[in-house]
């Protein structure tokens, strides 16, 4: 489910500014501009009945092609306050981002975003698990 999250975050990013997008570990050097999206966090939240909540916190990092272009990372702050409020997810649909904040320090701009979903627990009943089966016979000599 996460792996689809960052993919809708990934795709939509690539739509608003077309630089590479990377996501957890990256073995290899950056190309700025570029970003890199990370899963902070993951809380669960019980609601009624059978129905939970899973709170998504992400980490986007933005890599400015000069490391301490402000304006630059102003813009691109703007960019993704107003283009990250949705995001697409297969299976989900649109997603809304919550809690959004977003901070400018070591040369980069860290831009973090909950997308949260909600999800209800399938439990079978014993009718469900398993048909029942008549049959009539004997031991066959």
């Amino acid at each position: 489910m996460v792996e689809l999250i960052v993919n809708g975050i990934a795709n939509r990013l690539y739509e608003l500014f077309g630089y590479p997008v990377y996501s957890n570990n990256v073995e290899q050097k950056l190309n700025p501009p570029c970003f890199l999206v990370n899963l902070v966090d993951v809380s669960r939240v019980q609601e009624l009945h059978d129905r939970e909540r899973r709170i998504n916190l992400f980490n986007i990092v933005y890599f400015p092609k000069q490391r301490d272009n402000i304006t630059e990372m102003y813009n691109v702050q703007e960019q993704l306050m107003q283009g990250m409020t949705s995001i697409s997810v297969r299976g989900f649909g649109l997603l809304h981002g919550t809690d959004i904040t977003s901070k400018i320090s070591d040369g980069v701009l860290n831009f973090q975003v909950n997308y949260n979903i909600s999800l209800r627990k399938i439990t079978a009943t014993d009718d469900e698990l398993m048909e029942v089966m008549d049959f009539k016979g004997g031991l066959i000599k």
